[in-house]
């Protein structure tokens, strides 16, 4: 197995953000905005709060590969 570079990872969240931007990619970040609602976070259980907390946190991961802040 190769290893990749720091190149080979920019260029893969590059192509990903391609993809966020297309038509497509704004509907999906958009349903995930409210599915992920952050302001519902507080689940019945710590478990499930945790749940919450992580989905919130991998919307923001993909609303900054949207907007090109990964480097």
């Amino acid at each position: 197995m190769t290893e990749k570079t720091h190149e080979d990872r920019v260029r893969t969240l590059e192509t990903m953000r391609e993809c966020l931007l297309t038509p497509s990619g704004e509907a999906l970040l958009d349903e995930l905005e409210i599915m992920w609602d952050s302001y519902g976070l507080m689940g019945d259980t710590p478990e499930q709060t945790g749940h919450n907390v992580g989905l919130r946190d991998a919307y923001k991961f993909i609303k900054q590969l949207q907007k090109g802040v990964y480097e």
